[in-house]
């Protein structure tokens, strides 16, 4: 795990030389999801549609259930009392945090936190993956760049394709900021597609992920990506 860190914080170093602030957004994710985001893991429940699955979210129970980066000694992740309701928000200084959950294939997942910036970062943001029981990323939804210094609302969403187990929720910054009240909200719980047929016919093959792409002649013209991790795969 020391090894991981150690690698992620000589990532974070090399991207702060680049000039272009969207740039990060990958290989940061792609760090905090697969070598940070397998430490915890929140208690597993039984969840309705309309339910908030982050535990402590809005940080009013201090830092319960989040997990510091601790990417270096200037790290900071504590509470504040700049909240933008209740009595706490949380505090970020060129560090990440995250929460694992453990979620099923068909979640429609919305993610949403209010956050400020605190002062100029080269990328400030946030993001919701979902990886299979060893950890393997099945999908991420868009990363979302934390950029103003008034609470704002950030939010995005996925819905869990095949062989999900964990999602895992991340906050992002190279220089500071508060977050709070967020939520993972369970939207619907959708039943994936029978056959790939069905997935192109209904243009509907983005939102399950994925990496193949369905003929554009044989699928009514759809040329969106099909859902990779359909069992007993066939073309369209």
């Amino acid at each position: 795990m020391k090894v991981h860190l150690y690698l992620l914080l000589l990532l974070v170093i090399g991207l702060s030389a680049c000039q272009q602030s969207k740039s990060p957004q990958a290989p940061l994710a792609e760090q905090v999801q697969t070598e940070i985001a397998r430490e915890q893991i929140a208690p597993s429940r039984e969840a309705s549609i309309g339910d908030n699955l982050l535990i402590n979210s809005d940080f009013e129970a201090g830092l319960e259930a989040w997990t510091s980066c601790n990417l270096s000694e200037m790290s900071d992740f504590s509470l504040s009392g700049e909240a933008r309701a209740g009595q706490n928000a949380l505090h970020l200084g060129k560090n990440c945090f995250y929460q694992n959950l453990i979620v099923k294939t068909g979640d429609s997942l919305k993610l949403s936190c209010y956050a400020k910036l605190e002062q100029d970062s080269l990328w400030s943001g946030l993001g919701l993956s979902i990886s299979s029981a060893k950890w393997r990323r099945l999908f991420n939804a868009p990363s979302m760049t934390i950029s103003n210094q008034d609470y704002q609302l950030y939010e995005t969403g996925l819905v869990a394709p095949a062989n999900s187990y964990y999602a895992s929720v991340w906050v992002y910054t190279d220089g500071s900021l508060l977050v709070d009240s967020c939520e993972l909200k369970l939207e619907n719980i959708l039943e994936p597609p029978s056959s790939a047929q069905q997935i192109c016919d209904a243009n509907d093959n983005r939102r399950w992920g994925g990496v193949f792409t369905c003929p554009a002649i044989a699928c009514k013209g759809s040329n969106q990506t099909m859902w990779s991790m359909l069992k007993d795969f066939t073309w369209c």
